[in-house]
């Protein structure tokens, strides 16, 4: 149903324009500008604005195309159908070289010569898109050491005879890059939900599985800790549509998070249930804990970002203060809630995860992949302990590789050592990944190369941009050996 606001008397409505703490601008059914508020018209869009009462030549000022005519085509759509529309612009101030990012929600209003106009809401978002763009290059910058770390651990792990003391430094090493891989992770895609990227790939999903999958994900974490963990399944429906990886990654999150804040050898529980009324069932997770608790005043702001419950010195435990913040986004975004509890300091915590149930079937597991067998692989990274450890761990495995340095080399080696397999990172000299896979693609001889991205990058557009380019994966830093064997297996 369309509906147009109608708006207050006059001196009411300046009133409220003026004070509003966010950009307002309201046109005519010409996009002629009839009030605006000062926070619309000052900082980076006060020239735009300066002398000018056209909106749609403000906007050509304010924002290049093809953001402009987007703004300048949604105002007049919203005339039309009376369809509320938002849209998001950015553009590069004129005297820094940062980005200026604006949210606009455009409404129609009934004006008062009883035409319809429209009121325009503008938000500067760009210290959030600058937070964004730096979780995401320091996650990237963190993806090549962290490879490099988990290769050699790996490569430790093949000695014979297994040496005990060794093994146990060994198995710490591999947590700890796990653990840190997971905060990179959990980096990204704050900003991915930020930035409303973040995509979910749903089906139907048994829940039980989704909790059995979290907790092997945690249990060396638990383990560590000498926690008490004990986990409690029904029988009977709890099929949810969801991405499993995501809900997987929530119900980790909380177990993680149960886990840093309860003293060594206390208990965990989580349990699977459910609750709500025959027409709006849903499925519940409760993860809860013998820990330290949470202060009555500071229960919802455990879901802030980068909040810290204790930011004391003593912490026991690090962390970035994302995963809770990210979990209650993801719940949110499958049309759940997430929902904290406790009794105040030294009482512990609950969680509460809550999800609508479904009837259709859960979707059947996949069958295991087939054996691995040998193949020429070819290396391109720029990163020489990267690309070796790699080389060492594959050739364990059976496989001829060539490494290459630079997308030039890579290119030239292709030429010569005919890979079946490539795999490739994006951020190199000379060539940059994407490059060296169209230049591939477009020979003969590399149409059947089987193209895998092995980078840092790892934003939704990241992905699109490789598969444009001709890849068949995309695989993020540090790739887990059992990941890359898996995805080589099931080649044909």
């Amino acid at each position: 149903m369309n509906e147009t606001s109608v708006i207050p008397a006059p001196r009411t409505l300046e009133a409220l324009i003026d004070r509003a703490p966010f950009g307002v601008v309201v046109v005519d059914g010409q996009l002629r500008i009839l009030q605006s508020n000062p926070r619309a018209k000052a900082g980076p869009l006060h020239e735009a604005f300066a002398g000018r009462n056209d909106f749609a030549d403000v906007a050509r000022r304010a924002w290049s195309d093809p953001d402009a005519a987007r703004v300048i085509s949604l105002c007049r759509l919203v005339l039309e159908s009376g369809e509320p529309q938002s849209t998001t612009v950015a553009s590069r101030s004129g005297s820094r070289s940062d980005v200026l990012a604006f949210t606009l929600e455009l409404h129609r209003i009934a004006l008062a010569d009883d035409s319809n106009g429209v009121v325009c809401y503008l938000r500067d978002i760009s210290d959030e898109r600058r937070r964004n763009d730096f979780l995401t290059m320091l996650a990237h910058e963190l993806r090549n050491p962290l490879a490099l770390i988990r290769n050699a651990v790996q490569l430790l792990r093949l000695k014979t005879p297994p040496v005990p003391m060794l093994t146990g430094a060994e198995d710490m090493i591999d947590r700890q890059v796990s653990q840190l891989a997971r905060m990179v992770e959990d980096l990204e895609d704050v900003g991915r939900v930020s930035g409303g990227e973040m995509t979910l790939r749903r089906e139907p999903l048994d829940l039980n599985l989704v909790v059995q999958n979290a907790v092997e994900t945690c249990r060396p974490v638990v383990e560590s800790h000498r926690h008490r963990l004990t986990v409690r399944l029904p029988a009977g429906n709890t099929t949810v549509a969801g991405d499993f990886a995501r809900l997987t990654q929530v119900v980790a999150n909380l177990l993680h998070n149960a886990a840093r804040y309860t003293e060594d050898g206390g208990q965990i529980r989580l349990s699977v249930g459910r609750t709500g009324d025959p027409v709006t069932p849903r499925a519940t997770i409760h993860v809860s804990d013998t820990g330290r608790g949470i202060e009555p005043d500071r229960v919802e702001r455990v879901f802030d970002l980068f909040y810290q419950a204790d930011g004391g010195l003593e912490r026991p435990e690090g962390g970035l203060g994302v995963g809770l913040t990210l979990a209650r986004r993801i719940a949110e975004l499958h049309g759940g809630t997430l929902e904290a509890a406790s009794e105040g300091a030294g009482h512990g915590s609950t969680f509460t995860l809550a999800l609508p149930l479904i009837t259709a079937p859960p979707a059947t597991a996949r069958p295991a992949p087939p054996a691995i067998r040998s193949r020429r692989i070819l290396i391109a990274d720029d990163n020489a302990d990267v690309a070796e450890s790699l080389r060492m761990l594959l050739e364990l495995d059976g496989h001829r590789v060539r490494i290459a340095g630079d997308g030039e080399a890579a290119l030239a080696a292709s030429h010569e050592f005919r890979p079946e397999v490539a795999l490739i990172d994006i951020g190199m000299p000379k060539l940059n990944g994407y490059d060296v896979a169209r230049q591939l693609r477009d020979s003969d001889w590399g149409r059947n190369i089987h193209l895998i991205a092995l980078t840092g990058w790892g934003q939704p557009g990241d992905r699109e941009r490789a598969r444009e380019a001709g890849f068949d994966d995309h695989l993020l830093k540090p790739a887990s050996p059992e990941l890359l064997r898996r995805t080589l297996a099931t080649l044909p």
